[in-house]
């Protein structure tokens, strides 16, 4: 829901010509892996993921200019298990799960500049704590040694969560309505990586 709340914040303000120029678009993630194998097909371990995506609000013109930005970052930390299937070739498919927790950061900055010497600046940080699992199916192939590329595919689903004000949680973020505006970082997740054996 924070793309409507972006949308409900470009259609109150009172400039003319705003324009949402960027709409929290998916983008890459990073992360790592730690996995203990228990015996030839089995095994489990930890991981962490950085997510990040945001939404920006804009005009500009000879008078001045305004800007709103909405950077959302996410950390999340989860246990995963995995089990290995029948090779194909050198080819190494599996499935995995993984659940965990993700702790999520939205920083606003409201900016107002009109020109020569008018400019206000306001801030607000916000947070909120959700619970995630991902299901995944992947294949790991051996390239040199211990060294392996992983591709996988799964989908994560992110239960829903209120945005508070930092250091003030009863402050949560909400629309006209008085609802709350929730996070979910849900959806299709692509990964490419490099595994290494020791």
């Amino acid at each position: 829901s924070l793309k409507d709340f972006q949308q409900m914040i470009l259609t109150t303000t009172e400039l003319a010509n705003v324009d949402a120029v960027q709409q929290f678009p998916s983008y890459f993630n990073y992360g790592i892996a730690f996995s203990y194998r228990i015996n030839d097909r089995n095994s489990a371990g930890i991981a962490f993921t950085h997510y990040t995506t945001g939404g920006r609000n804009t005009v500009s013109d000879y008078s001045g200019k305004y800007f709103l930005n909405m950077a959302l970052q996410g950390n999340k930390f989860g246990a995963h298990y995995t089990y290995e299937l029948e090779k194909i070739y050198q080819f190494r498919p599996y499935f995995r799960f993984e659940a965990g927790v993700i702790l999520s950061s939205f920083f606003v900055t409201e900016s107002l500049e009109v020109y020569p010497d008018f400019k206000s600046e306001d801030s607000y940080d916000f947070n909120s704590f959700s619970f995630v699992a991902e299901p995944a199916f992947g294949i790991e192939y051996p390239v040199y040694k211990s060294l392996s590329l992983d591709l996988s595919a799964g989908y994560e689903v992110n239960l829903e969560s209120e945005i508070k004000r930092v250091n003030s949680a009863d402050q949560v973020l909400k629309n006209q309505k008085g609802e709350s505006i929730m996070l979910n970082w849900s959806g299709l997740r692509l990964n490419l990586g490099v595994a290494y054996s020791f």
